[in-house]
Parts: C-alpha cells; structure tokens; sequence
C-alpha cells in the first residue's frame, strides 16, 4: 500500500491498519509526528483515541512501517445500507469491518445488525456509527461495492 504523494507529511492526519491480535482488522486515526530520518520508510505517530499504556494521560505513539499506514478515506455519505453490503462500524474507538446481516426499525430508528467475522459476532448500530467500507488499491480509494 503506498501513500497518495508517495509520502505522508509531518502534521498529516492517517489510518493505521491495525494487526495486531485483538485489533486486527481495525482502523485508528493517528497523526504523522515524523517520517524523515527513519529506517526502512516508517512512521513515527501519534493515535488520537488510544492511550499510552504507560501513562494514560498520553496518546500512544508509535514507530509503524508504511505498509500499514494508509490516507484517510473521502467522505461518503450514506443514509441507508443493505444486506450484504460491507462496512466499517466506529467501536472502541476506531473503525472495524463487517458485514451489514440485518435491519429494524424501532422507537430509536433504524438499526443495523453487523457480523464481523474475526469474532463471528454480530452487533446492532444505528447508522451515523456506521461508513461505507473502502480500500486503498493503487493510491487510489476504492468503495466497496454491496455484495450479491
């Protein structure tokens, strides 16, 4: 995966894909601290919703190859998902992919079922906790197209 100008910049808001066990698979909004003067074209960053284990009172910072930093997607703005279709869901503090399985209608609005299959569970979110699932192929967004 590489970055949109070939490199992100000091100051520059990204994603980090997240491998880790326990995260894989998610998504966290982090700033770009430093990338010049770094072996092996890593980042130095700094998380905005997750804390330093250290000191809580911090954001985590860490040193991350390239490979699993990535733009922050556009913006697309969708009021209604279907069946099947591919999404991320804002939890814990950063965006996970899933699957929409289901929908409802209550006194609090529609709601979406969500299966996400790192955990083979499935949770209910409203839809402004909810974007439309895209990836970054070749510099360029991708948005995931509702599955058949």
């Amino acid at each position: 995966m590489k970055p949109a100008r070939g490199r992100f910049r000091r100051g520059e808001f990204v994603e980090i894909i997240m491998k880790d066990e326990g995260f894989n698979g998610s998504y966290y909004i982090a700033i770009v601290l430093s990338g010049t003067g770094l072996p092996d074209n890593n980042y130095l960053v700094e998380y905005q919703t997750l804390e330093s284990e250290i000191d809580e009172s911090l954001l985590l910072r860490e040193i991350l190859s390239a490979d699993v930093v990535r733009p922050l997607p556009p913006t697309i703005l969708a009021t209604r998902f279907g069946i099947g279709d591919k999404v991320d869901v804002y939890y814990n503090d950063g965006w996970w992919t899933g699957r929409v399985r289901g929908k409802s209608e209550g006194s609090s609005g529609r709601k979406y079922s969500v299966y996400f299959r790192n955990t083979g569970e499935v949770f209910q979110y409203s839809v402004h906790e909810l974007r439309v699932h895209q990836d970054w192929k070749d510099g360029k967004w991708v948005a995931s197209k509702r599955r058949p």
